[in-house]
């Protein structure tokens, strides 16, 4: 096993602040009328958003997060209603 340096953690930390700013703008943007009603969870790259797509085009907001550079993996927990 290996050590993490304190520098490196909050490093990766402010990392994932910054990528889900960007992750909310997108959200806001490719699907306005439904923001609020995602929340947007990250780690280490690793995104999960949760919420209902009421009419949004989840799919093409999918797409768009998944360019993002810095992000890994997307969990789509999106419940179409």
């Amino acid at each position: 096993m290996g050590t993490v340096l304190r520098h490196a953690l909050l490093e990766a930390l402010a990392g994932d602040d910054a990528l889900r700013a960007e992750i909310e703008a997108v959200v806001r943007s490719t699907a306005p009328e439904a923001a609020d009603t995602f929340q947007v969870s990250v780690h280490a790259g690793n995104v999960t958003l949760t919420g209902s797509a009421g009419g949004t085009n989840a799919a093409g907001m999918l797409a768009e997060i998944r360019k993002i550079d810095g992000v890994k993996e997307v969990t789509d927990r999106i419940i179409a209603v």
